[in-house]
């Protein structure tokens, strides 16, 4: 065996022991958490998301400015030293103490922006979110420069249920949209607490900053990246608050939000593995290729079922998790679903790339998309939510291409190679989508609880025919990774077939 071989082997066993630890860690938690939320969605408005998600795209963005790009600088560092580490503390505390100072004394700019005067006193309490915020980010960086999945993905748990309780209690007692900034509130500190407490070795803060530049000169450049395309891409949610009205806002939020619940600790779990994982690997290029494709293999295989899947049954789906209140939502819920496993896909290519210390090819596109992404979504809002929700069917296949097309070559792939990982998950589930919609017209007028049901249970079955049939090979890959001890024989099995 080669020692390029060897080496993505032995990668690709880590890879996905670490992938298999956090996501098993995980799931228990992340049914409660998503229980909780959808139950809140009944207790609230749309008025009452609309409101907050004005504040939230701010406050995202503020976050990543405050994150500076450190936590992926602790985390690609081939080297690192302690005063490095330290004095990474002491910046990431100071910037986040001024952010927090800042918003204090812009709340009331902020509100007049929004024309909501209620988003002063909201603007003030949830500020203080970002006090210990900066302890965060280094010490989530040295987790996983460590490669401690499981440590991390149990503060996570933790962080998740008990900011969800909090703002159901809230919500329960009439709080409104009070509840969804209060229960953040009041899971901060436990998180900075267990975080803290976790580390292998506790660094105190530095304030004298000589020693970090390399750390800044690359963690600039991901903040620089993530900014471009945070912007960009959250530039539906600012027209459409702007525009549209808190409750538009809220339907059309609410929809995005269910379209990526699945995935969004997907995408944390797997990013945040496959960043540490490739930045071990940087300097060997058919070992990134090979676990790229992997990678963008795996995404595929689960990403289509499931979020087309919640595309085919939208109706079913609101209607029984939500309630009636969010009808409007059902058809952006639908058109935004569909987008998703590319915007997924596309986010494995950026992970890779800037992994490698190649922020500047992400940065460019980015930029590329933060030109042509804002207008798209103006268009569309003159047309409402549907209007938005729409225009992602444009942005994002057009904004997929632009990654592939930039990334790829760097990476060793061919467009080509990656389609070869995708279309056969595509086809099964748009397989899926179509039966379902068609079951869907058979079944008439039963009750949304046994309708859906019967069309979830039907499109899994559907869908798992389809890709046995189609994607034989990356069934047994994906059962033999998740569960090594249970299906290995599938695999024996596939390798000595004529």
């Amino acid at each position: 065996m080669s020692g390029e071989t060897a080496n993505a082997g032995g990668m690709k066993a880590q890879v996905m022991s670490a992938l298999r630890w956090s996501a098993v860690a995980k799931f228990g938690g992340q049914l409660v958490n998503w229980g909780i939320t959808l139950f809140v969605m009944r207790l609230l408005a749309p008025a009452d998301y609309g409101l907050v998600a004005m504040l939230s795209i701010l406050f995202m963005f503020l976050a990543m400015l405050g994150e500076m790009g450190f936590g992926s600088s602790i985390t690609q560092a081939p080297t690192l030293e302690t005063r490095e580490i330290r004095q990474t503390i002491g910046a990431a505390l100071l910037v986040n103490f001024a952010i927090c100072g800042l918003l204090v004394a812009a709340a009331p700019a902020i509100a007049a922006f929004y024309n909501e005067s209620r988003l002063i006193d909201m603007t003030r309490v949830a500020a203080l979110g970002f006090i210990g915020a900066g302890m965060v980010t280094v010490y989530s960086g040295l987790l996983q420069r460590e490669m401690r999945f499981k440590t991390s993905a149990r503060i996570e748990i933790v962080f998740g249920i008990v900011g969800n309780v909090a703002t159901l209690v809230f919500a329960l007692l009439d709080f409104g949209p009070w509840a969804l900034i209060l229960g953040t509130l009041v899971a901060n500190p436990i998180r900075v607490i267990m975080y803290f407490t976790s580390a292998t070795q506790v660094y105190w803060p530095s304030f004298r900053f000589g020693d970090t530049r390399r750390l800044w000169t690359f963690g600039g450049n991901v903040l620089i990246t993530r900014v471009v395309w945070y912007w960009s891409s959250q530039a539906d949610v600012l027209i459409a608050g702007k525009f549209l009205g808190k409750e538009a806002l809220g339907l059309y939020s609410v929809a995005v939000h269910l379209a990526s619940l699945p995935m969004q600790r997907a995408a944390g779990i797997i990013n945040g593995v496959a960043f540490a994982a490739f930045a071990k690997i940087q300097h060997d290029p058919r070992a990134v290729a090979h676990n790229t494709r992997l990678g963008v293999r795996l995404m595929a295989f689960v990403t289509f079922p499931v979020l087309w899947g919640i595309g085919a049954v939208a109706p079913e789906l609101v209607a029984v998790a939500i309630g009636p209140a969010w009808h409007d939502s059902i058809l952006p819920l639908t058109l935004v679903a569909l987008t998703i496993p590319f915007r997924m896909i596309g986010s494995i290519i950026s992970t890779t790339i800037m992994s490698m210390g190649r922020v500047d090819i992400a940065m460019v596109t980015n930029v590329i998309g933060a030109c042509l992404i804002p207008p798209l979504f103006y268009v569309g809002a003159h047309y409402g939510i549907v209007g938005l929700s729409v225009a992602w069917l444009v942005v994002t296949p057009l904004m997929f291409m632009l990654n592939m097309f930039r990334a790829l070559p760097i990476l060793g792939l061919s467009m080509r190679a990656v389609f070869a990982e995708m279309w056969r998950p595509m086809i099964s589930a748009a397989v899926m989508f179509l039966a379902v919609e068609g079951l869907r017209r058979v079944l008439g007028g039963i009750g949304d609880v046994p309708r859906f049901t019967v069309l979830v249970a039907a499109g899994a079955a559907i869908y798992c025919s389809c890709t046995w049939l189609l994607n034989r090979a990356a069934t047994i890959e994906a059962l033999v990774l998740i569960f090594p001890g249970r299906f290995a024989h599938l695999r024996a099995a596939s390798q000595t077939a004529p």
